[in-house]
């Protein structure tokens, strides 16, 4: 038998009405939560950037997925996936940080305009997020505020 004790993060939002959780960027802070270490530290590391995981991740949601290559940000690639919120297709691109910390970069398809990088707290998680032709994307990690602003930044800046 295993039992498993949720508390300090919010994860009793997880077992309410899934109107509760009104934000895309909510679930996936309180999935990140989920994530140690030990969750990423088995996986290899993809330091290629993996073309066929690009792919296999854009075909599968839609959007025009990239594997950014984050070294310079102290980050290794460990697994892209698709997750959805709302029936979206939701595209999460898992890092591990130097220190340990996992890293989040996703991808939501949102019919919203262009914003600029917005950054905020979830869950004790920072993140930093913005909408950028009709994609909103999220960094998201138990990091610094200035380390994940970094990162966002640089994903801008690939991006044009």
């Amino acid at each position: 038998m295993c039992l498993v004790v949720l508390h300090g993060v919010g994860f009793d939002r997880l077992f309410q009405n899934k109107q509760s959780i009104d934000d895309w960027r909510d679930s996936v802070a309180v999935y990140q939560a989920l994530n140690t270490e030990e969750t990423l530290n088995h996986l290899p590391s993809k330091d290629d950037t993996s073309t066929s995981t690009a792919t296999r991740l854009s075909q599968l949601s839609g959007i025009s997925i990239t594997v950014p290559d984050m070294r310079e940000q102290q980050l290794q690639f460990k697994r892209g996936q698709i997750l959805k919120f709302d029936q979206t297709p939701l595209v999460q691109l898992a890092y591990l940080h130097s220190n340990g910390t996992p890293v989040a970069i996703c991808y939501f398809q949102q019919n919203l305009p262009n914003s600029t990088v917005q950054s905020d707290v979830r869950y004790e998680l920072t993140t930093a997020s913005w909408t950028q032709d009709k994609v909103s994307m999220m960094v998201i990690g138990k990091l610094p505020e200035n380390t994940i602003n970094s990162i966002a930044s640089s994903l801008r800046k690939n991006d044009g």
